[in-house]
């Protein structure tokens, strides 16, 4: 059974085990960059265990007014196709419309398809082309109206 909770001090190993199966090498985000998120306005990490062990997380903030940004979203491979993602998402949206969010916004690979189905999915639609936001690659823009 997956149960999903907050990030807690003691869990950035585990976070960054997800990061590592989920990300190649240049796209990970590193502690530092957890430690960053987490001192944001209305930030909110949540993660996902089964059997005490953690198997994915969702990252957001408050980015402005009104606007929660969802900053990172992994499961790790042996776990996918499960619903795992979603019910992280649906978790993480609940928590930035909790801190007065009415919009959420996000950045996602044009290439990662799976992403894009999930985030359709759950009703965000792409609204500009971010180009080589990735560097290698461009990003889009998606945004869900609360």
């Amino acid at each position: 059974m997956v149960v999903l909770r907050r990030y807690r001090p003691g869990d950035m190993e585990a976070l960054l085990r997800v990061e590592e199966e989920s990300f190649p090498p240049g796209q990970r985000y590193s502690g530092l960059v957890f430690e960053y998120l987490l001192s944001l306005p209305g930030s909110v990490i949540l993660l996902a265990e089964e059997g005490g062990e953690v198997i994915g997380y969702a990252a957001g903030y408050m980015e402005g007014r009104g606007v929660g940004h969802v900053a990172s979203l992994a499961v790790r491979p042996a776990f996918r196709g499960r619903g795992v993602g979603k019910e992280l998402m649906k978790a993480l949206e609940a928590e930035l419309m909790a801190r007065g969010a009415r919009r959420l916004r996000l950045e996602v690979r044009e290439s990662n398809m799976v992403a894009r189905r999930l985030y359709e999915g759950l009703g965000y639609r792409v609204v500009g082309r971010l180009p080589k936001y990735y560097g290698d690659e461009d990003g889009l823009l998606m945004v869900k109206e609360l």
